[in-house]
């Protein structure tokens, strides 16, 4: 029953790169991820994430996460958390990294087409998932309340 458990045991964490424009738009960086279906594979952008290693802080893998699937560089001294979410042994902790101007990443691994998206006040990317959109209303709304600061 254990190693049953152990098998549903999953956290995970991804930076979001995000811009401001001077007319005060948010652009967030998401990436085309690869999911296999029976059907054949699904795609949608998301925040790439990583799984969170035994020996290292969600902090770690959030940057671990962007070099991996994106191939940018960040530093845990420069991301800040706005959204964790978990429900037994499963747990998501997100990170953002401002940045000054348009990254263009190189997409590997489970994630490919990185692109910048205009971030509307309902988190309602097209081509999101449902959680995706979850996460950036919630980014959104930290944003707001900094810049209001």
């Amino acid at each position: 029953m254990e190693v049953i458990d152990d098998a549903f045991a999953y956290s995970a964490a991804g930076t979001l790169f995000w811009r401001e424009d001077r007319d005060g738009s948010i652009w967030v960086l998401l990436a085309r991820r690869r999911v296999p279906m029976m059907l054949g594979p699904v795609y949608s952008f998301s925040i790439p994430l990583a799984v969170i290693r035994s020996d290292e802080s969600p902090e770690e893998a959030a940057v671990r996460a962007a070099h991996d699937e994106l191939g940018l560089m960040a530093d845990t001294s420069v991301i800040e958390p706005f959204w964790n979410a978990s429900a037994g042994r499963l747990s998501v902790s997100l990170f953002s990294r401002k940045v000054q101007s348009q990254l263009f990443p190189k997409c590997r691994g489970s994630y490919g087409d990185g692109s910048w998206f205009c971030l509307p006040e309902d988190g309602n990317i097209e081509d999101a998932d449902q959680l995706t959109r979850e996460e950036l209303r919630s980014f959104w709304k930290k944003v707001r309340k900094q810049n209001a600061s």
